[in-house]
């Protein structure tokens, strides 16, 4: 496959259409028949054997259905194969057209002519000196007033969030700790990064007690009136004590933040946020607006997601002091990182000519296209100027990344692409123990020398921490991981992703909460590609069920710690992986509904409804659950209908008490309390509180004691009770 296969498919399509057209002038004039020629031409996957000339894969249907929506006499393409040539071709949108088989519109685009060289100049900006000054601006900020300054760095993958973080970082060495960190996009833990910041600044170790874990937290903390208290609640980031509030997370983590700042400026940057929980987020924003008397400088890099997920972190604000916004290099930036990238400024005039236009100023361009070019010989250096080998004119230049990166894998030894592919099933960043599970046998003993020469080429490097005793790794930048994903079949996938949930489940066995979601989305992984597979056995049966009891635990965990955006999340994942016999899928989504509810997420709640109400049928202690949450619903989308609401809850209380599950019963008589509330009857509402308190006392739930102790104070504040037993409630709380 050619890397400008698509420039020349779309190139040839044209070509068809104006060499067609004296023929279909022909047609119409001798026999009045209007013949029309369609082209459709689309991008993707597909599965070809080596001794079958067929060709397997989704992107044949697309192309054909792109094809019968076409105008007779015109070239339509799909949005992928837009995205790859949209530089060399000129291009009118026919927007999203529903097509038979799609469960989504597919993006449609009618191709109009072949366009000139773009202009080189249009990139606005020169290096990145100006983005540094603005960094520096703010850590002094930080300093000058003792303060934590949150800042943000964003742009699209490659065009250089790391690479400046980087050299940010090294221009504070002498000036501050600096922190690195980073979200996972393969699922992780809401804190996890706090979990990550406590291993890297102490000595602590999965061998250890949780006494001896305290201990070493108490010692980070020594100088704080408080350290016992926040040691113990650090605690529970590494698996050394129960989940906490997020009101007492987020305490711990701000008296760590003014612990540190305290001896000395710290910088802690984290990296991809926009994978990060909407908690994870709030707990950012948090420190920036709480933390006293430390000086801090918080760095978050993400991709232009972010400005959908959270825009107050995509603007500078009230709780964000900086956000800078990445653009590519311009021509004399990206000549000047060519050059650094080979050691030297002698470079052909003709290759630096073509640059910009080749990499669009992305630096992860420019950086793996000289690679490339190094490697296949196309450009070698003689008495220290490097001169082409070929004609400029000759130079195969990939026309995005996705396809630049998918070349060079391509290009590597066999060795060398198989534990690339290997390693990318077990996530960006990677423990050699994992690859060695899943690699053949054979290959388990020539890992590490492999490794390193991947290592020399700057496609993985070494983090610096360890999955027990053995080394993790990180993929250069997620992309390449991504494009050596992007080669295994469904099916190897599938078998891949077990294996690795079967390692992680066998080497992290003191830390199974901790790395639970891990192994959840590995187990989902390969459910998945066996569903898309039709591989419908008892096996992929069982496969579900094993991923919606892993997700739906870590689900439990984090609505007992009140994280209710990734308990929500978790558990709808669980019941996607459960066929319709699971005796899981009832309790599955009364979770995933309570926490959505809870959080005021309508849209992600309804679809959990919905099926829990056609598993009512013969089930009164479901009916009852999901008549309360219908309740819920109605006071968050419907408040003219709040009394229906009041009945629908006490109704579903009744109901459950009388079924003794307690637990529920404190559930709808919450709801009804605070649909009592809002209808001003507030002496109802306080004694609604009461029975809900009582049932869940009666159900063991501190969660949902907490939860209706918080409501009590304003009841109190503004309902008929005396000042003493407003009082003894506000005691109870406390």
């Amino acid at each position: 496959v050619g890397v400008d296969d698509a420039d020349r498919a779309v190139a040839a399509g044209l070509e068809l259409q104006r060499r067609f057209l004296p023929l279909r002038t022909h047609i119409a004039d001798r026999f009045d028949i209007d013949v029309g020629l369609r082209v459709g031409i689309n991008t993707g996957e597909v599965v070809i054997s080596d001794d079958d000339a067929d060709l397997v894969g989704d992107p044949l249907n697309t192309a054909a259905r792109i094809e019968a929506a076409c105008t007779p006499g015109q070239v339509f393409v799909g949005a992928d194969t837009w995205r790859l040539t949209r530089s060399s071709i000129a291009y009118e949108s026919v927007g999203e057209i529903d097509m038979r088989g799609k469960e989504q519109p597919v993006g449609t685009y009618r191709a109009v002519d072949l366009l000139a060289a773009p202009d080189e100049s249009a990139t606005p900006f020169v290096g990145r000196d100006d983005e540094m000054a603005r960094l520096h601006a703010v850590f002094d900020e930080a300093i000058s007033t003792r303060s934590v300054q949150l800042a943000t760095v964003i742009g699209a993958p490659g065009v250089g969030k790391t690479r400046l973080s980087r050299q940010f970082e090294r221009s504070l060495a002498d000036r501050a700790t600096v922190i690195g960190l980073r979200c996972e996009r393969a699922g992780g833990t809401t804190f996890g990064p706090i979990a990550d910041l406590l291993r890297s600044i102490t000595d602590l170790d999965d061998s250890m007690t949780a006494e001896e874990m305290v201990g070493e937290l108490t010692h980070l903390l020594d100088g704080l009136d408080d350290a016992d208290r926040v040691a113990a609640l650090l605690g529970s980031f590494v698996g050394a004590a129960p989940a906490r509030s997020t009101e007492e997370t987020f305490f711990a983590v701000r008296r760590l933040i003014e612990a540190l700042g305290r001896r000395e400026p710290i910088a802690l940057v984290v990296d991809d946020i926009q994978w990060a929980e909407p908690l994870f987020l709030d707990l950012l924003e948090h420190l920036a607006e709480w933390v006293q008397d430390s000086p801090a400088l918080v760095l978050g890099l993400a991709r232009p997601e972010l400005r959908e997920i959270r825009p107050s972190l995509a603007e500078a604000g009230r709780r964000v002091a900086e956000s800078i916004h990445l653009e590519g290099l311009d021509a004399d930036a990206t000549a000047e990182l060519a050059g650094l990238l080979v050691g030297g400024d002698a470079l052909p005039r003709d290759l630096l000519a073509r640059l910009p236009e080749s990499t669009e100023g992305n630096p992860l361009f420019v950086r793996e296209l000289m690679k490339m070019l190094i490697d296949d010989h196309v450009i070698v250096e003689t008495d220290g100027r490097w001169e082409l080998s070929i004609d400029a004119d000759a130079v195969e230049v990939p026309p995005t990344i996705q396809s630049l990166l998918s070349s060079r894998i391509e290009r590597m030894p066999d060795d060398e692409r198989r534990l690339v592919e290997l390693a990318s099933v077990v996530g960006p960043d990677f423990a050699l123990g994992a690859v060695a599970a899943i690699s053949a046998p054979a290959d388990a003993d020539r890992l590490m020398p492999t490794l390193e020469r991947l290592r020399r080429k700057e496609l993985v490097e070494p983090t610096g921490t360890y999955w027990g005793d053995e080394p993790v790794f990180r993929f250069h930048h997620v992309l390449i991981r991504d494009a050596a994903y992007r080669r295994l079949l469904k099916g190897t996938r599938a078998d891949l992703h077990l294996r690795v949930a079967s390692w992680i489940e066998a080497t992290a066995a003191t830390a199974a909460g901790e790395q639970a979601v891990a192994i959840g989305y590995h187990l989902e992984q390969a459910h998945e590609y066996r569903l898309q597979l039709d591989v419908g056995d008892e096996e992929t049966i069982a496969i579900g069920r094993r991923a919606a009891e892993v997700l739906g635990s870590a689900a439990a965990r984090a609505l007992e710690a009140d994280d209710l955006a990734a308990a929500g999340s978790l558990a709808a994942r669980a019941v996607t992986r459960l066929d319709d016999e699971a005796a899981a899928r009832p309790e599955l989504l009364t979770l995933g509904c309570e926490a959505l509810f809870a959080l005021g997420d309508v849209a992600g709640a309804v679809p959990l409804l919905k099926q829990l109400r056609g598993l009512c049928d013969g089930d009164p202690r479901l009916a009852a659950w999901a008549k309360a949450f219908d309740a819920q619903m109605t006071m968050l989308t419907e408040p003219d209908r709040l009394e229906q609401a009041e009945r629908d809850s006490s109704d579903a209380a009744a109901e459950l008490a009388s079924l003794e599950d307690r637990a529920g019963e404190a559930n709808a008589r919450l709801v009804r309390a605070g649909a009592l509330a809002r209808l001003g009857r507030i002496g109802e509402c306080e004694a609604e509180l009461d029975l809900a308190l009582g049932a869940a006392r009666a159900a063991d739930d501190g969660r949902r004691v907490a939860a209706v102790l918080g409501a009590a104070p304003v009841a109190a504040l503004w309902g008929p009770s005396p000042v003493s037993r407003a009082g003894g409630r506000c005691l109870d709380v406390i």
